[in-house]
C-alpha cells in the first residue's frame, strides 16, 4: 500500500486489478496468512511446526543484523 493511501481506496483498485488478470489477496480475517497456524486455513491454534515455518526460520537465520547488535543513529 502507498504511503498516505488508506485500505479502503485501495479495495476501489480491486476490480480494476483483477480486470487485468491478477488476482490480489486481501485479508478478511485476523486469521488470514497467520504463518503459525500452519497450512489449515480453519486452524486456529499454533502448530509446533509446517514447511512454511521451516523456510521463514532458515531465511530468518541468514539475518546477521538484530536488534541486540545494531547501532542507530541518534537524532
Amino acid at each position: 500500500m502507498s504511503p498516505g493511501v488508506n485500505a479502503k481506496a485501495n479495495i476501489e483498485f480491486i476490480p480494476l486489478i483483477s480486470a487485468m488478470g491478477v488476482s490480489p489477496w486481501v485479508s478478511t480475517d485476523v486469521h488470514d496468512m497467520n504463518f503459525r497456524l500452519g497450512p489449515d486455513p480453519n486452524n486456529r491454534t499454533d502448530v509446533a511446526s509446517s514447511s512454511l515455518i521451516k523456510v521463514i526460520k532458515k531465511y530468518w537465520g541468514r539475518n546477521t543484523i538484530r536488534p541486540s547488535n545494531a547501532t542507530f543513529a541518534q537524532p
